[in-house]
C-alpha cells in the first residue's frame, strides 16, 4: 500500500512539473528539451518499480550484478566517446580558419599581383590592398573633430546575397561551427576613396551573417567551388561598386599609452577570424547601432562615434582618457576577398599598466556576471554578447620605438628580444615576456606597416 501511495505521489509531481514548465517556458522550449519524452520515461520507470514488482526483481543478487556490470561497461563507452568528441572539437577549432580562409599569404598576394599591395620584405607583399593614407583627427579628448572632412552618401537599402550563396547559406555557415557568433546590422561599402585629406564613402546596409558566408568563408569548398573562385579570381579585386559580396566596413586601430607602449590583443579561439593570433589594439566592424543617427542614416558623426565606441568596448578605455584619435588610412583585405577597412591611431593619457589593470578587472567582471544565473533570457544573451565584444582576454604591449625594428614575416611579426610586455594581474606588476614572434593575420601585420609609414610621414 505504501509503495502505491509513493508511486502516485511521484507521478503527480511529474505531471505538475510538466504543467509548470509549459506555463513558464512555453511549448517551444518544452518540445526542444524533450520534457514529454523524459517525463513519460520517468512514469514508466516508477510504474515498473512500484506497481509491477520491479523492486522485488532488483533485490535479486544476480540481477543487481548484471545491472552493475552493464552500467559500468556502458558508461566506459560513453566516457570514451565523449573524450573523442572533445578532441575532435579541439581539432576542428584549430583547423577552422584554414578551412575557410587561405593561409598561404605569399601565394595569395601573387594571386592579386595587379593590385597595389602593402610590402612585407625582400620583394614579398601582404595580400592587403592599400587604398590611401591620410591624417584626419576625429577626437581630441573632449569633442568630435573633422566631421566636415568625412563625406558619406548613404542609403538604407539592404544588401542582397547572390542567389547561389543564398541557396547554400547553411552550408557556408557551417564553416564557422566553432566560432561564437552574434548577428549585427553593419555598414556595407559601395565606394571608398581619399582625396586631399577628405574621406568619401558610399554606403548601404548589410548583416554580419551575410559577411560570414561571403567575405569570411571565401575558401570553404562546397560542390567543388569556392566564393573566391566564383567572385574574386584575381589578378585584381572587383571595384567595391561592382562587388557582389557583403563587404561590411571594418576598423583596425592602434592605441598608444602615455608611457609610449602600443597595445596588441591575443585573440581568443572563439572569434570568427584570426583565432589564437595577435591582433592590433582594436579590430571590429562598424556597427549600425553606433553609427546610425535617429533617422537611420550613416553620417560622419556616426562613423566617429562607432570608432570611439569600439575603443571603449574592446579595451575598456574611457573616452575622457583618449587625448587624440586620428584616422590614418584605408585598405582592402584580400584574405577576406576585398573587405574594406579604416585604420586609426589613438593616444591616451593613461599608462600601459593602468590600462591593463582596468581591462582585466572589467573583463573579469563580465566573466563573473556570465557565470551567475540570470533569469531573463534577453539579459543573459546581452551579457554573453558583451563577453565576445572583445577579441580576447589578454593584452600585450610593445614599446613604440621597438616597432621600428619589427621584422615582417608571412604569418606574423618578429620583434626584438624583451620588446613585448604584459601586466601580471595576480601580482600587480608590468613585466617583459619571452615572446618575440607574434602570429598575425595579414590585415594586422600590414596595419603595422601603415602605422610606421604614418609615423615617418607625419613625424610622430
Amino acid at each position: 500500500m505504501l509503495e502505491i501511495i509513493i508511486g502516485i505521489l511521484l507521478i503527480v509531481c511529474i505531471i505538475i512539473f510538466n504543467i509548470l514548465f509549459l506555463k513558464k517556458k512555453g511549448s517551444f522550449q518544452y518540445a526542444t528539451k524533450h520534457i514529454a519524452v523524459y517525463s513519460c520515461l520517468a512514469v514508466l520507470i516508477v510504474c515498473y518499480l512500484l506497481f509491477f514488482e520491479g523492486l522485488l526483481h532488483l533485490k535479486n543478487r544476480t540481477t543487481l550484478e548484471g545491472i552493475v556490470e552493464n552500467v559500468i561497461s556502458d558508461y566506459f563507452v560513453v566516457v570514451f566517446i565523449f573524450f573523442f568528441y572533445i578532441f575532435e572539437k579541439w581539432l576542428k577549432s584549430r583547423g577552422e580558419d584554414k578551412e575557410k580562409l587561405r593561409s598561404d599569404y605569399d601565394m595569395l598576394a601573387k594571386k592579386y599581383n595587379a593590385e597595389v599591395l602593402i610590402s612585407r620584405s625582400n620583394g614579398y607583399y601582404y595580400p592587403v590592398v592599400k587604398m590611401g593614407s591620410f591624417n584626419l583627427r576625429i577626437y581630441d579628448g573632449q569633442r568630435m573633430l573633422g566631421v566636415d572632412h568625412i563625406h558619406i552618401e548613404d542609403s538604407q537599402n539592404m544588401y542582397k546575397l547572390p542567389r547561389i550563396i543564398e541557396n547554400n547559406f547553411s552550408v557556408l555557415m557551417a564553416a564557422h561551427d566553432t566560432s561564437t557568433l552574434f548577428n549585427n546590422k553593419n555598414i556595407r561599402v559601395i565606394k571608398m576613396e581619399i582625396h586631399e585629406n577628405q574621406l568619401f564613402l558610399t554606403t548601404e546596409r548589410t548583416f554580419f551573417y551575410y559577411s560570414l558566408v561571403t567575405n569570411r568563408a571565401p575558401d570553404y569548398e562546397w560542390d567543388g567551388i569556392t566564393v573566391r573562385e566564383l567572385f574574386e579570381p584575381g589578378p585584381r579585386l572587383q571595384p567595391l561598386e561592382l562587388s557582389e559580396l557583403s563587404n561590411h566596413l571594418g576598423i583596425n586601430g592602434f592605441v598608444e599609452s602615455s608611457d609610449g607602449y602600443v597595445v596588441f590583443v591575443k585573440r581568443s579561439g572563439k572569434v570568427s577570424i584570426g583565432k589564437r593570433t595577435y591582433g592590433d589594439s582594436v579590430g571590429a566592424s562598424i556597427k549600425a547601432k553606433y553609427a546610425l543617427n535617429k533617422d537611420g542614416f550613416f553620417t560622419g558623426e556616426g562613423l566617429i562615434n562607432a570608432v570611439l565606441q569600439e575603443i571603449m568596448d574592446e579595451l575598456k578605455i574611457d573616452l575622457k582618457n583618449c587625448s587624440t584619435v586620428n584616422l590614418i588610412g584605408i585598405y582592402r583585405d584580400a584574405v577576406e576577398i576585398g573587405k574594406p577597412q579604416i585604420l586609426f591611431y589613438a593616444k591616451t593619457d593613461v599608462n600601459a599598466k593602468e590600462i591593463s589593470k582596468n581591462f582585466y578587472e572589467k573583463t573579469k567582471s563580465i566573466v563573473q556576471r556570465t557565470k551567475k544565473k540570470i533569469s531573463n533570457r534577453e539579459k543573459k544573451r546581452q551579457v554573453a554578447e558583451q563577453k565576445v565584444l572583445e577579441d580576447g582576454s589578454k593584452l600585450v604591449w610593445i614599446k613604440k620605438d621597438d616597432l621600428i625594428e619589427t621584422v615582417f614575416e608571412e604569418n606574423g611579426i618578429q620583434v626584438p628580444e624583451g620588446a613585448v610586455f604584459d601586466y601580471d594581474y595576480i601580482n600587480g606588476f608590468f613585466n617583459s615576456c619571452k615572446e618575440t614572434f607574434l602570429p598575425m593575420v595579414p590585415s594586422a601585420s600590414a596595419s603595422i606597416r601603415m602605422l610606421l609609414s604614418f609615423f615617418t610621414d607625419y613625424d610622430c
